[in-house]
């Protein structure tokens, strides 16, 4: 544990006031607002664990502290009773949760990260605050990291003072505080906290700009730090003026059919490489399917620059691009399945009164102009050959034709449910849950 020691007394009551500005976003719904500090031991998580135990007697809130042990260094089980301690001297309820990493392949550093955030996003109620101790040094060290890595506006923009964490919010109040401040409070209060060895490693990027690259720039530039950070914030605010207009424009253009996600390419395919690129990106992550820079590049010039007849096929994480006609779509992997699906060779059989769900888990009703008593019913997949009563013609047409003309994708089309009656089929089931 780090010893004490003293400092100027006043630097406390700038702090708490500093702090206590940020938390007003909490302040604006009717709920009285839960924080939750994300305690690491280490001397910015005491800190502000500390400013809210002082506030909690000011402010109305509740106020709890959550510490993630990640089983990695052999002083680890310290850490968490060291912050447990802090917790129980406070009157802090005090909760800790033990990570699994699997440490064979990857970045540690990244599964680390992937785990923290998993069990916040598990501890955490709807409404509550998450409040992390990321101050100015932070933001900084961030901002030229990926600076340096090549990064883009995203990347740039910095670590964001407040965004969401599933129903959560999470908050960092102390992104615009230098460390120097925190460590005059932390002196001026006489507070105890845990010193990670590994945060000394040379060896670790981030350790090799916070030790060695940021002191010479700041015996240059005493500044560098709040310069760095004020570039990050100007690069957030144009970033979220283009995620605004971002946001507009998909709205208008995209929807979902059967499940399917599908954006219409009428106005991208008018649109210079760059923002068409930038416009399919958000798409995809409104989604929930991330994808590289290297990926987005080729999916712009398969699925921009091809014919239109042509139908690409790209894989992402969770889902695949295709093209089809002049609509984009991203089909989850799942949806895949249902053409695999095991079924039986005669199909269905089906009253129609009731709702049939299928193994696949799809839920079918009888389509509204078939009347129920026309029944018994099956329902079968496509086996090639069928024909149909297609929509507004007296004659019957191959399923082929049909499925054109409805403008349904060819990889959707042995998905579709098909409604006999005895061996003539009456119907294709294209509403269903």
């Amino acid at each position: 544990m780090k010893p004490p020691h003293r400092a100027p007394e006043d630097s406390g009551e700038s702090l708490l006031a500093h702090v206590a500005q940020q938390l007003a976003p909490a302040f604006l719904g009717e709920r009285r607002p839960h924080f939750v500090v994300a305690l690491s031991g280490g001397l910015d998580s005491m800190v502000l664990l500390n400013v809210m135990a002082q506030l909690r007697s000011r402010l109305n809130f509740s106020l709890a502290a959550l510490h993630i042990n990640h089983g990695i260094h052999p002083d680890a089980i310290h850490w968490e009773d060291a912050c447990r301690d802090q917790c129980q001297l406070l009157s802090i309820p005090f909760e800790a949760e033990h990570a699994t990493l699997e440490l064979h392949a990857g970045s540690l550093e990244m599964k680390a990260r992937e785990a923290r955030y998993a069990l916040f996003g598990r501890a955490l109620k709807a409404g509550d605050w998450l409040l992390q101790a990321h101050h100015l040094n932070d933001q900084a060290e961030t901002i030229l990291f990926r600076l340096l890595r090549g990064q883009g506006t995203a990347g740039l923009a910095g670590i964001p003072r407040q965004r969401p964490l599933g129903a959560a919010t999470l908050l960092r109040p102390l992104l615009s505080v230098g460390r120097e401040a925190l460590l005059d409070v932390a002196k001026a209060w006489q507070l105890c906290w845990v010193e990670d060895p590994s945060n000394d490693c040379l060896a670790h990027d981030r350790n090799f700009l916070r030790h060695a690259i940021f002191p010479l720039l700041r015996e240059r530039f005493p500044s560098v730090l709040e310069r760095i950070a004020q570039s990050g914030e100007w690069m957030r605010q144009s970033l979220d003026v283009l995620q605004d207009w971002e946001s507009s424009w998909l709205d208008s253009r995209m929807s979902v059919v059967r499940g399917q996600h599908c954006l219409a390419l009428d106005d991208l395919i008018g649109l210079e490489d760059v923002p068409r690129r930038s416009l399919l990106k958000a798409w995809l992550e409104r989604l929930g399917f991330g994808t590289g820079e290297s990926l987005l590049i080729e999916a712009s010039r398969q699925c921009f620059q091809s014919g239109a007849e042509s139908s690409p096929e790209l894989l992402l994480r969770g889902a695949v691009l295709r093209r089809y006609r002049n609509c984009l779509y991203a089909i989850p992997e799942s949806h895949y399945s249902l053409a695999t699906q095991d079924w039986p060779a005669s199909g269905w059989s089906w009253e129609g009164s009731e709702p049939l769900h299928l193994r696949d888990g799809r839920c079918l009703r009888l389509p509204s102009h078939i009347p129920v008593q026309d029944g018994p019913f099956s329902v079968r997949r496509r086996q090639g050959g069928e024909r149909l009563d297609a929509p507004g013609d007296a004659h019957r047409r191959d399923l082929k034709i049909v499925f054109q003309r409805l403008g349904i994708p060819p990889w959707e089309r042995d998905c579709i449910p098909l409604l006999f009656q005895g061996d003539r089929l009456i119907a294709l089931i294209l509403d269903y849950s």
